[in-house]
């Protein structure tokens, strides 16, 4: 079965803070969201 988004979901609408937790991300360095733009497409690749 392949799914196709046909409506975008908003970045806002994805828990990226509860993703992050789950995966045990490191937290306290300097750049903490360097890593967002990965987390957030990670759920969206096909």
């Amino acid at each position: 079965m392949i799914l196709h988004e046909t409506t975008p979901v908003p970045d806002s609408a994805l828990p990226l803070e509860a993703f992050r937790t789950h995966l045990r991300l490191g937290t306290g360095f300097g750049e903490d969201s360097l890593q967002d733009a990965v987390l957030l497409a990670f759920p969206r690749r096909s």
